[in-house]
């Protein structure tokens, strides 16, 4: 999902964060970057001042739920 503004508190200067990897081809003998494509592992995620961080969101446990796992 992409957020343009935080959903707890309204802030539209939410940060976007994350992890990038990529594989490169680079000339040995100029240093000249041949290739680059992205790889597996590509995450964002979006958090605010006020403390909401959607990252976090998807791991949150509803109170309601964990009753009746019981």
């Amino acid at each position: 999902m992409n957020y343009t503004e935080c959903p707890e508190c309204g802030n539209k200067q939410i940060i976007e964060y994350g992890e990038d990897t990529f594989r490169y081809e680079r000339s040995a003998r100029t240093g000249k970057l041949l290739r680059r494509s992205l790889g597996e592992g590509v995450w964002c995620a979006f958090k605010c001042r006020c403390g909401w961080d959607s990252y976090k969101e998807q791991f949150e446990v509803d109170e309601d739920d964990e009753g009746e796992k019981r």
